[in-house]
């Protein structure tokens, strides 16, 4: 134990921590050259959609000012940047902001304790995600809600409550995590989340209207509402199934441009999802704020909170589209940190969901469109490991709000406790 703590203390080894960063660059350099060279359909929604959306700006009509958009408006942030070097290149451009987001959180990363593990586990999913990774919104919010569990734990409470609320107006799935931390935390982290979340919501709100957008701040919820069942969605599973009979069909919405599925009752099970997500969510949350009751250790509760989320957001999505499962990076590091002997088999099943995610998309979508044998077993069976992976999720979090609280769970242990000051920079050690 005393090495243990030796060696929390000085940290990862130099050694250690280049060669994470020669596999970030590998990863990274091999994610760009897919979307680029190998598969460039895959970053079509960069080099197609974000860059018209820019173009069309730069010629006076803004999505989400001058018409409804299906993102929150702070999405301008990267689709703007990247337009900094002109639209020739745009998708050189979103990479290399990609790429220092990422590299910002890896390095973050690897100034705390366990640093080498947790950027692998980083660099392992989204290897395994494959080049969607790289190349969607989401992929801004995900380092942004890394460096928040970060700030979380050093107990920078205005910072992430700036991170979290930044992320949610790209994407809105960083929400859950602000309402997560809400549910386990008293009344000064209250003050202080709230107070972040509208030091940032109020100036975007309120710049939007300036600029004439009227009721279009807010049109990302009615977009989102009106879209169908989407082809990869866990909704979707039985259309598909039923598609290869004949009685279903996929078909190309050219308004959202996704495929969907229609067929009979796709209405109903479209209409069900949304109060099934909001109930899921509501639930997790009393789990969560049950097992803090029970004196869970925080970071426990709320690395199984987050588990618990994303993974209802993702069963319940109407959308579910193949980027979504990148929201689980941040899951997987809060599991790690918490124990990764204790949930290998979760981390070990969010690996696969990631690699079968990558095999359906890119390369075996025209299967799975076609509900081909090959492509309808493959996206089955990733979509019912999802299912799996969430009921895991619900019933690590129920046991833990119910059942009496193991001591190995109860606290940090004084070890860790001493690992984790040791580890943080002075200027973020607690004052004891």
């Amino acid at each position: 134990m005393t090495q243990a703590l030796a060696l929390a203390k000085r940290g990862p080894t130099r050694s250690a921590a280049t060669l994470v960063w020669v596999l970030f660059s590998v990863s990274h350099v091999w994610l760009a050259a897919v979307n680029t060279s190998i598969r460039p359909g895959t970053f079509a929604d960069v080099t197609g959609v974000y860059r018209f959306w820019f173009a069309q700006a730069l010629g006076g009509n803004v999505m989400g000012i001058d018409e409804p958009w299906v993102y929150p408006m702070l999405a301008w942030l990267p689709i703007a940047l990247a337009g900094i070097g002109g639209l020739s290149l745009y998708g050189l451009m979103w990479l290399l902001l990609i790429t220092v987001l990422d590299g910002l959180a890896i390095w973050m990363l690897l100034r705390r304790h366990q640093g080498i593990m947790l950027a692998c586990v980083y660099l392992g999913v989204q290897l395994l995600l494959g080049p969607i990774a790289v190349g969607r919104l989401d992929t801004i919010t995900v380092p942004l809600v890394v460096m928040a569990l970060i700030a979380v734990r050093d107990r920078e409470i205005g910072t992430a409550g700036v991170l979290l609320t930044v992320a949610a107006w790209i994407k809105v799935w960083p929400g859950v995590i602000f309402l997560a931390l809400l549910a386990i935390r008293g009344k000064q982290w209250w003050k202080r989340l709230l107070g972040a979340g509208l030091a940032v919501s109020v100036p975007v709100v309120l710049v939007s209207l300036l600029m004439g957008s009227g009721a279009n701040v807010l049109s990302f919820f009615s977009q989102q509402g009106s879209r169908g069942l989407q082809v990869e969605s866990v909704g979707a599973t039985p259309y598909l199934w039923m598609s290869a009979r004949g009685d279903a069909k996929v078909y190309f919405d050219q308004d959202i441009l996704t495929y969907q599925v229609d067929g009979a009752g796709v209405e109903i099970v479209s209409a069900l999802l949304t109060p099934l997500l909001a109930v899921a969510v509501a639930v997790i949350l009393v789990f969560g704020w049950l097992a803090n009751r029970r004196g869970v250790a925080p970071h426990t509760v709320l690395a199984r909170m987050l588990f618990a989320l994303v993974m209802a957001l993702i069963v319940f999505n109407k959308v579910g589209s193949p980027q979504f499962v990148m929201w689980l990076i941040p899951v997987a590091i809060a599991l790690a940190a918490v124990s990764w002997q204790r949930h290998y088999l979760e981390l070990a099943m969010i690996a696969a969901v990631a690699f079968f995610t990558q095999l359906v998309y890119p390369w075996a979508y025209g299967a799975v469109l076609d509900a081909s044998g090959f492509g309808l077993l493959l996206i089955s069976g990733r979509n019912a490991l999802e299912v799996i992976l969430l009921v895991v999720a619900v019933i690590s979090l129920a046991r833990a709000s119910v059942v009496k609280t193991p001591a190995a769970e109860s606290a940090v242990s004084p070890e860790a406790a001493e690992a984790e000051a040791a580890a943080a920079p002075a200027s973020q050690q607690p004052i004891r």
